[in-house]
């Protein structure tokens, strides 16, 4: 007997037939013999490996040939037309990659202090993001609209066209810092070079900038009766609209305009300016997003599943590499090793000196090899070759001269107990404790054996919307509000391509806030409309007439100490940060227990094909 190779993997048995078939009697299902197909590893790994040809950008091991060109869409993402992105410059990208802790989780406060439009929110509810407590992702109920606001609230319309960084600092501080629970969202140092380098390199910034001064003028003179379509015409991104008089102050209020829009203030949701008004940081030199003008080459999802994903690429001398940093366990394990070897000083800067050093020593070993236990001889022995007579630690030396003799022959749990023998050694001797020992710890207990819970060790491939991780959340939901709205303009001037000249009232689904008394009708591909829950709830019925009800109701819950979403978050996130990660490590294991379920590993099922189909249905539906 041999088994039947040209059936697919999705099969749940696979059937067998003679060796000779020339004489051979067709069986029926009751007299074949079922061969048992393998069962889904509910265990991934990152294919370090076979990264992307095109951008170096990791996948899961056995992702299919779709889902990886997701990242650049199979190189599209790295050029025209898809919209380019210029480098950080150095303060910003010094501060997104060696202060990731602090602008991971604060990126969205500097953004909503600099930043050239305001955000407002329609939910009935009082507008606003969901206050949530405790850890948590960015939620929104209700959808977005940004507008640009006038030169006297406190974003960056007004402290760029007054080139204001004293009251810009003084708000920020004042408003977004609670000195009583010690808590520091802004930190000013940080917020005066941001500043800067945004008037340096931001042409929107710039042209704030070049408007105010034009006001000044204007206040001083005053006579000029076609000032505003002077200025006007030496602008490409704002429009003023007008310069009025503060009646209390005398100050001048100038009033913006979104330069060709049809509404004074507000931005269209298919403008290509509508991101870099709104994230500065992200979009840091003012490049374009995406737009009308590329609709149709480019499909938003597949814009913004690029953006999240694919890495991008710096300048280190002289060579475009792709921008890489340490995760999680890596920080761990070589954060003590330069805090003992650098003493603090006022800005860090021997500490990072150090910590870009040693990064790049060791991260060399870990893409030495794909072997992880291998990996971590390689790492032991260049610590004992690089910090031997480098230390005052009493004893130090002669301990890394003999670990390092033993990795030569001993087996790495042998290792293991060494280095954690050395450590209870000194802690029952009182010793002080050294941060180096930090480090062997780590590598001790979580990094050498078949238990790899704290992740890998590794080196990933990242871009700013990773490192500044909240204000990508919120980017990402604001984009999604974005790509709704569009998607309900298109319903509502395509009526009558959709519906032709009428449509059933009980399916009209309108517009409460909306002036015309016109209806709107959505159709059944619009998600959460009245023909598409129709839509699902007669195919759930269906599927009940035929199969019968469900027996089993099965959940499968995501959880965020999988070692597959550990090892690639970076330094001071959790898994709420990286949905990205979160997204991806659950979508495959789901696949993997349906395919398990289908082949009968927890339900122990022997049926014949047609009614693991039947047990399908009843499973996921």
């Amino acid at each position: 007997m041999e088994e039947n190779s040209g059936e697919n993997d999705e099969r749940s048995n696979e059937m067998t037939i003679p060796n000779d078939t020339s004489n051979a009697t067709i069986l029926h299902t009751s007299q074949r013999v079922k061969v048992q197909k393998q069962w889904k590893s509910l265990r991934f790994f990152w294919d370090f490996s076979n990264s992307c040809k095109h951008c170096d950008y990791v996948h899961l091991n056995g992702s299919s040939k779709a889902q990886r060109s997701k990242c650049c869409l199979n190189g599209r993402a790295l050029e025209e037309p898809y919209p380019q992105l210029k480098e950080l410059p150095p303060w910003m990208l010094h501060y997104v990659t060696n202060r990731i802790q602090h602008m991971g989780r604060n990126s969205v406060s500097y953004n909503s202090v600099l930043c050239c439009a305001a955000t407002g929110v329609e939910n009935n509810e009082g507008g606003g993001f969901e206050t949530i407590h405790g850890d948590h992702a960015v939620r929104l109920h209700g959808r977005t609209y940004h507008f640009l606001t006038t030169s006297t609230g406190n974003a960056g319309l007004n402290f760029f066209t007054f080139d204001n960084l004293a009251n810009c600092t003084t708000y920020a501080t004042t408003t977004l810092n609670n000195a009583e629970r010690g808590y520091q969202r802004i930190i000013p140092t940080f917020l005066t070079n941001i500043f800067q380098e945004l008037k340096t390199y931001n042409r929107i910034c710039q042209e704030c900038e070049q408007i105010g001064h034009f006001a000044q003028e204007y206040m001083q003179s005053n006579t000029t009766v076609n000032a505003l379509a002077t200025i006007n015409e030496a602008t490409s991104y704002l429009d003023v609209a007008q310069i009025t008089s503060d009646n209390v102050t005398g100050n001048r209020i100038i009033t913006f305009q979104r330069k060709g829009q049809r509404y004074a203030s507000s931005i269209d949701c298919t403008d290509s300016m509508w991101e870099p008004f709104i994230y500065p940081l992200l979009f840091f030199h003012a490049e374009r997003g995406w737009g009308a003008d590329i609709r149709h080459t480019l499909r938003y999802t597949d814009y913004l599943i690029a953006r999240l994903l694919c890495p991008e690429k710096i300048t280190r001398d002289g060579q475009k590499i792709t921008l890489k940093v340490p995760n999680q366990s890596f920080d761990k394990f070589l954060r003590p090793i330069v805090r003992q070897l650098t003493i603090p000083d006022a800005y860090n800067n021997q500490e990072d000196d150090a910590y870009q050093y040693y990064t790049h020593v060791f991260g060399r070993e870990l893409c030495a090899s794909t072997d992880y236990c291998q990996i971590i001889r390689s790492t032991l022995k260049l610590f004992c070759t690089e910090l031997r007579n480098v230390t005052q630690i009493n004893g130090f030396d002669e301990f890394c001269a003999q670990m390092f003799s033993k990795l030569q022959t001993d087996p790495m749990e042998q290792i293991a107990q060494y280095i954690k023998t050395y450590i209870d050694i000194r802690r029952e001797n009182n010793v002080p404790e050294e941060e180096i020992e930090s480090a062997l710890e780590e590598i001790a207990n979580f990094h050498i054996g078949q238990n790899l819970e704290k992740g890998r060790m590794l080196v990933i491939p990242t871009n700013r919307f990773q490192l500044m991780s909240r204000l990508s959340q919120t980017y990402l939901v604001d984009s999604i509000s974005r790509a709704i709205d569009y998607r309900l303009r298109f319903h509502r001037y395509h009526q009558k391509d959709l519906f032709g000249i009428g449509g059933e009232d009980d399916n009209v689904d309108t517009d409460e806030n909306n002036e015309s008394t016109e209806k709107t009708f959505l159709s059944q591909s619009m998600h959460g409309s009245r023909r598409h829950l129709r839509s699902l709830a007669k195919n759930a019925l269906a599927l009940v007439s035929e199969y019968g009800r469900p027996s089993l109701f099965i959940t499968l819950t995501c959880n965020p100490n999988w070692p597959e979403i550990i090892e690639q978050l970076l330094p001071g996130q959790t898994a709420f940060d990286r949905g990205d990660i979160v997204c991806q490590v659950f979508y495959r294991k789901l696949q993997a227990v349906l395919i398990n379920i289908r082949r009968g590993k927890y339900f122990n099922v022997k049926n014949t094909p047609n009614e693991y189909h039947k047990i399908n249905l009843k499973f996921v539906s």
